[in-house]
């Protein structure tokens, strides 16, 4: 089960964006929420991800029954 959470932003600049975030709650609850782009700190860089992908194990913690 899916349950989209739009939390209310506080924005900087108009420049700042939000991006989406799938953040497993507990076994078969994803939520995906709107949160703020991180700004990179020294010596890294900000990545835009046009795809995603998951693990095995995701599913099996997804379906509750991975050991972690």
């Amino acid at each position: 089960m899916f349950r989209h959470v739009v939390p209310r932003t506080v924005r900087s600049t108009s420049e700042d964006i939000d991006m989406r975030q799938a953040v497993m709650t507990e076994p078969g609850m994803i939520e995906i929420r709107e949160v703020a782009v991180p700004a990179p700190g020294p010596g890294e860089v900000l990545l835009r991800v046009h795809r995603i992908g998951i693990c095995g194990s995701d599913m099996h913690v997804y379906h509750g029954v991975h050991a972690f």
